[in-house]
């Protein structure tokens, strides 16, 4: 806040506003102060009459009356003298940032040789004696301390919601001050507490400017992809994961009748999920939307978040850069499996009346949602390959050059089997193979050269871990990864995953994953068998290199699609002892989920009679107390519709046989309850994970 070094006309600004900060402060809150009134401040009563008129000096040196100007007819003495009439009980000030000349102190403090000179010299200057006295006698002298005043104004701001930042709010205050001294804005305790919180407001939005823009949250540009557009062209119909590149260099399928069903959402939304299985295109589609749609500039996607604190963080972020420039903003958001902290994120710019939120999720992960809480719309789009679409992808992708291993579009999705996700179906018709014949002819290939001598079946092992994790939401840590698998050259190895498209290394180069999990788990699918390696060994033996965002994700995912199979994952997880709260947490899900869905199994039989006999009602006859409230409530009833008086007989007892025959429900929590037993209290919090894991040597890890 020093202003040394400084014009003196600028000094003298900053320790104008600097005293005006601290009397607005300092003095009780009905006061009202305005800049260049009658004087550089003014202090009003209520009803605008000034109590107080200062003048403020900030000279080098001491200040004499010279520094006054008193021989000039608009002087400081000379405004004093005029207004003694009309405002007799108002105090008269002035101010010094630095000592007064002696001869000034002398001259105001007692009668004697130098209050003489004092009023010899101001007759000189055009005063009358009664007018000099008279002057001596109104205007007190007040000699300030820069850093004490200072102090007091910083340790005020301290305490108020900008005090991680006192000195540029200062700043601030200080051009907001000199406007309204330009305006004559007349300044109170509240609008100087309103103006702090706005600069409260600022500072965060600036904070969170400078933490999420282009990490968390990345403009997306409609300039034309960066790299050569053939070798985006490749890298998309092999079935990478679309990034906004592949639509600016427009390589993608332009799915036109989508592309309208969405738009028709937003006129009724502003929140629009496009949701379906894995391959549907689900990202490309979104991507494209906001290419075609969104105004330049205004498209924004949210590439993490974490949890709800950051959610807050880059809602702050957005609303300062829109309340900045305006317009209406688009805002794109494609779900991590598993991911829940994008509801935070939903519920806070849903507040916003200029966004539209656009959302590319997994249908699995939408029917887990539950999502209230927020104040819009919603429209829904479910994308669902078939064969109307998949004709309209055909006649796209052969209008520049028809493929010769089809001779029509019949032909193609006889061949494809008539069902299967668009990425799968867009790789056959451009590659003259289907996606899984590659990958295969690639396995094979990877697996002579094992048996050749030329790669170590230990590098076969490390994909095999990937792809088994990938296809069900789970990325891998690489650190534990390359401790588990050792590898002669890790670096090369990746690389020349890599390049075969087989797998990525994540944008933090912490992570390893498959580019797809269509992909993932068609490797996954060839790279394991029921005699040497199986997909249960491979999946437990990859629970613990997962990374702790996706153990939840995997879980779920693996559970449910692989019933059959989940043995030794189960058993894996008894073992596991996680070292962070965010993975006890994915585990404990996890494992109650599998409890609902084996509870759920076992009562089958009887859900499906209550439902012919009861209909509608059946959910309150076949109700579980899953969470044992009445062993906590001391109620004694049996259904949930003995609770209601009006049911009849008839239905009340059917009900309570159907209840009657349940099994027993603690079997729900037994799982999780049995392993939430025997784990401690995780070491690590989420943010150091990366820093506190073991690494390995830093000779076995990829450069980056």
């Amino acid at each position: 806040m020093s202003a040394a070094g400084a014009p003196a006309a600028l000094r003298g600004y900053r320790h104008q506003a600097l005293y005006t900060l601290f009397r607005i402060l300092t003095e009780p809150p009905t006061r009202i102060f305005q800049l260049e009134g009658l004087e550089d401040l003014d202090i009003l009563a209520q009803g605008g009459t000034p109590l107080e008129l200062v003048q403020v000096k900030a000279v080098e040196g001491p200040l004499t009356l010279s520094a006054l100007a008193p021989e000039k007819k608009l002087a400081f003495f000379r405004r004093v003298l005029a207004r003694t009439a009309i405002y007799p009980n108002a105090r008269e000030r002035l101010v010094s940032f630095g000592p007064f000349g002696a001869e000034m102190v002398a001259a105001w403090k007692e009668s004697g040789p130098a209050r003489r000179t004092v009023l010899e010299r101001m007759k000189s200057w055009g005063y009358g004696p009664a007018d000099a006295s008279r002057l001596l006698a109104r205007i007190e002298l007040a000699e300030v301390a820069s850093a004490d005043i200072e102090t007091t104004v910083l340790s005020h701001l301290r305490d108020t919601l900008v005090g991680i930042d006192p000195n540029t709010t200062f700043d601030l205050l200080y051009a907001w001050l000199l406007v309204a001294a330009e305006s004559r804005t007349q300044v109170t305790r509240a609008t100087l507490v309103e103006k702090i919180t706005a600069i409260g407001r600022f500072l965060a939005d600036r904070s969170a400017h400078h933490r999420d823009w282009y990490t968390s949250i990345v403009p997306l540009e409609n300039a034309p992809g960066a790299g050569d557009r053939h070798a985006l062209a490749r890298e998309f119909y092999r079935g990478v994961g679309a990034r906004y590149d592949h639509i600016t260099a427009g390589v993608d399928v332009v799915r036109s009748a989508r592309l309208a069903e969405i738009d028709l959402a937003f006129q009724n939304a502003r929140l629009v999920v496009v949701h379906g299985a894995s391959g549907q295109g689900k990202t490309a589609l979104c991507y494209r939307y906001l290419h075609n749609f969104a105004p330049r500039g205004w498209a924004f996607e949210i590439r993490l978040v974490e949890n709800r604190r950051h959610a807050l963080r880059i809602a702050r972020a957005l609303l300062g850069h829109m309340n900045a420039i305006g317009g209406m903003a688009y805002i794109f958001l494609d779900v991590p499996p598993a991911n829940l902290a994008w509801m935070d994120l939903v519920r806070e710019l849903a507040q916003l009346q200029n966004t539209r939120l656009l959302l590319a999720i997994r249908a699995e992960d939408w029917r887990r949602t539950t999502f209230y809480g927020a104040p819009l719309e919603i429209r829904e789009i479910e994308l669902d390959f078939n064969a109307p679409e998949a004709k309209s992808v055909y006649d796209q992708l052969t209008s520049v050059q028809p493929p010769p291993h089809l001779l029509a579009f019949d032909e193609a999705w006889s061949r494809f089997g008539r069902k299967g996700p668009l990425l799968e179906f867009a790789y056959f018709v451009v590659q003259n193979e289907t996606l899984r014949a590659r990958l295969s002819a690639q396995v094979r290939r990877l697996e002579d050269d094992v048996r050749g001598g030329l790669m170590t079946a230990s590098e076969l092992d490390l994909l095999r871990l990937v792809a088994v994790a990938t296809a069900y939401g789970g990325r891998l840590m690489l650190d534990r990864l390359l401790l588990r698998v050792p590898l002669l050259a890790p670096r090369r190895t990746l690389e020349l995953f890599e390049q075969e498209y087989l797998l990525r290394l994540g944008t933090s180069g912490h992570v390893v994953e498959g580019l797809h999990p269509i992909r993932s788990e068609l490797l996954a699918a060839l790279l394991t068998d029921e005699t040497s390696a199986s997909w249960a060994q491979t999946a437990a033996a990859s629970l613990s290199l997962i990374n702790d965002d996706d153990v939840e994700s995997f879980l779920l995912h693996a559970t449910s699609r692989r019933r059959a199979e989940v043995g030794p994952l189960l058993s894996a997880v008894n073992e596991l002892r996680p070292e962070t709260w965010i993975s006890l947490a994915g585990v404990l899900r996890a494992l109650l989920w599998l409890g609902v869905r084996d509870y759920v199994a076992a009562n089958e039989e009887l859900i499906r009679e209550a439902r012919a006999e009861l209909s509608g009602g059946w959910s309150l006859a076949v109700n579980p107390d899953l969470g044992n409230l009445k062993a906590v409530t001391g109620e004694s009833y049996g259904s949930f519709l003995d609770l209601f008086p009006f049911t009849p007989d008839d239905t009340r007892r059917a009900a309570s046989v159907y209840y009657s025959r349940l099994s027993d429900h603690t079997a729900v929590t037994s799982m999780a309850s049995a392993w939430l037993a025997v784990q401690g209290q995780p070491i690590l919090n989420h943010r150091a994970r990366f820093s506190n894991n073991i690494t390995p040597p830093a000779d076995l890890l990829p450069e980056g």
